[in-house]
């Protein structure tokens, strides 16, 4: 049996997150600088064997929920619908990448649950990145109480903050699209 460790990440393991983002999630622009930044954060942690980072998930307490959700319109109205003047904090998942080599062995949904557990009396939103294969963590999600409140078509290429950098999927501009989910 595979022996996987999770744990809030530290400046060690900023380089190979980094990578793991590049290379399967954030168009490249993931970066040393701004990963350490989240290091020590208990809505941060890391899946790892053997020294090796896997898999990664990292959040944060909304203050600027316009800004989070790249000002996109239709997806701040349909937080601010799901939210209905809640007074709890929320959280925005920012970030949940698994090597795709340790894909479907529970590593996603671990990482997931222990923010949710970190988080338990917040509302929670994230921003699922929908490719062509479909959004990856779609069930991760789902099974954990989150629900689809709105999706956008190609939701990188449809903002004023176009996102020009390489997509592994489509290529020069990502026209992906994105799905906001919640979970109250």
């Amino acid at each position: 049996m595979i022996d996987i460790k999770y744990r809030i990440i530290n400046e060690n393991d900023v380089s190979q997150i980094a990578t793991l983002l590049n290379n399967y999630l954030s168009f490249g622009n993931a970066n040393e600088r701004n990963l350490i930044k989240l290091c020590n954060s208990r809505y941060t942690l890391c899946a790892e064997i053997n020294q090796k980072v896997i898999g990664y998930i990292s959040s944060k307490e909304v203050i600027n929920i316009e800004e989070d959700l790249n000002y996109n319109r239709k997806f701040i109205d349909a937080f601010n619908m799901a939210r209905m003047n809640s007074k709890k904090e929320a959280i925005y998942i920012t970030h949940m990448v698994v090597d795709p080599i340790f894909r479907k062995k529970g590593i996603g949904n671990k990482l997931l649950k222990f923010i949710l557990r970190e988080g338990h009396d917040k509302q929670f939103v994230a921003v699922g990145w929908v490719t062509p294969n479909g959004w990856n963590a779609k069930t991760i999600f789902l099974d954990n109480g989150f629900e689809i409140i709105s999706k956008e078509e190609r939701f990188w290429y449809s903002t004023e903050n176009v996102i020009t950098a390489y997509c592994p999927y489509c290529g020069e501009v990502c026209t992906c699209s994105a799905v906001l989910s919640f979970k109250g």
